[in-house]
């Protein structure tokens, strides 16, 4: 499926024997069966509803989402094989690399780590990208996390290509101290503490504001348990990557989508939240 072809991807969720894992974190439970139908540049993906547990979102290109259950290792989703670019949503990686190999307990970049979280700030990630050896660091996510269809682009970590399963399984390893070792309790704060929106103000050519989409469509009382990472830009056609990523005790959901550059930060934003909200049945 083209990546550059703008279309309308719809889809849903049927309840399966995952009864028990949606039971257990209150999600409602899904298959990834798949029906395709296409007609010409249009191709609508319907993982088929049963009940009250469609999930329907609209949007004018991709969408492709996982939800990894942390217990079993099981994934299930739409569309995860499909690649993207990661943008931003990488910058953990990233953070944990350079950390888990940290000879002291107060790390040189260890301001610049946290920048890179918290405010996702380009800048203070090129730095570490570089000391880690560039290409040689999204290897070791590669092997490190288990990954099955990321490829590394020479010299840029915004544009590794990398599948949705494979984001989350990136979350799972992040979440498991495999990626931050005995950094991950501090990793996974500072990714608590996101700030900022989507608003003009909190945007700004090298940082911006990411505390939005998966967590706005979060039950209020999960939000302050879940550890974020986000990543967009406007790619060199005018179109938007724009990716979620959460990671809770329980379950990791990563989400990443491609739009068209007439549509805003914050229509890319919305359908990260109305996926969350619908897989949990939020409403909040």
């Amino acid at each position: 499926m083209s990546r550059m072809t703008r279309r309308f991807i719809t889809f849903g969720i049927i309840t399966t024997a995952l009864v028990a894992f949606g039971a257990a974190f209150g999600i409602h439970a899904f298959s990834d069966t798949l029906l395709q139908t296409t007609s010409g540049n249009s191709k609508t993906l319907t993982i088929a509803p049963e009940g009250d547990t469609d999930v329907d979102v609209d949007i004018d290109g991709f969408a492709n989402w996982a939800l990894l259950d942390r217990s079993s290792g099981d994934i299930e989703g739409a569309n995860l094989k499909e690649t993207s670019t990661p943008q931003s949503m990488i910058k953990p990686w990233l953070v944990a690399d350079y950390l888990r190999q940290a000879e002291s307990d107060a790390p040189p970049l260890l301001d610049s780590a946290s920048a890179a979280i918290r405010i996702s700030d380009d800048e203070a990630a090129q730095t570490i990208y570089e000391e880690l050896g560039e290409d040689a660091s999204i290897e070791r996510l590669i092997s490190t996390c288990a990954l099955t269809d990321t490829t590394v682009f020479p010299g840029r970590w915004s544009k590794t290509e990398m599948s949705v399963r494979d984001a989350a399984r990136m979350g799972e390893c992040v979440a498991d101290g495999r990626a931050a070792g005995p950094w991950t309790k501090w990793l996974l704060n500072e990714m608590r503490h996101v700030r900022g929106s989507t608003a003009d103000e909190d945007q700004h050519a090298t940082s911006g504001g990411g505390r939005w989409g998966i967590i706005d469509g979060l039950p209020a009382s999960l939000r302050d348990e879940v550890a974020i990472k986000n990543g967009w830009t406007r790619m060199a056609d005018g179109d938007w990557d724009l990716n979620c990523l959460a990671i809770h005790d329980d379950w990791v959901l990563a989400i990443m989508m491609g739009y068209s550059g007439d549509r805003s930060l914050d229509y890319g934003a919305d359908r990260c939240r109305a996926i969350t909200e619908q897989l949990f049945g939020s409403g909040a």
